[in-house]
């Protein structure tokens, strides 16, 4: 499971963006995103989720997606 202190951890801006397919798995949860909605970057589209200062960009071709 990623956690939020993962994502800062990872990352010296605390951004992180996963990619990935159908055949993919996301799981965070309990740790306090809230969705704000959908992005682009180099025109792939991404899931959106900030919290405590980390934001979250999860490639919209993950299917199976856990995040709260």
């Amino acid at each position: 499971m990623l956690g939020l202190s993962d994502v800062l951890a990872i990352s010296d801006t605390g951004n992180l963006r996963i990619d990935g397919n159908s055949s993919s798995l996301v799981n965070s949860t309990n740790q306090g995103w809230n969705n704000i909605g959908l992005t682009e970057q180099d025109g792939v589209p991404y899931y959106r989720y900030a919290a405590s200062g980390a934001e979250l960009l999860i490639n919209t071709d993950i299917a199976l997606q856990f995040i709260s």
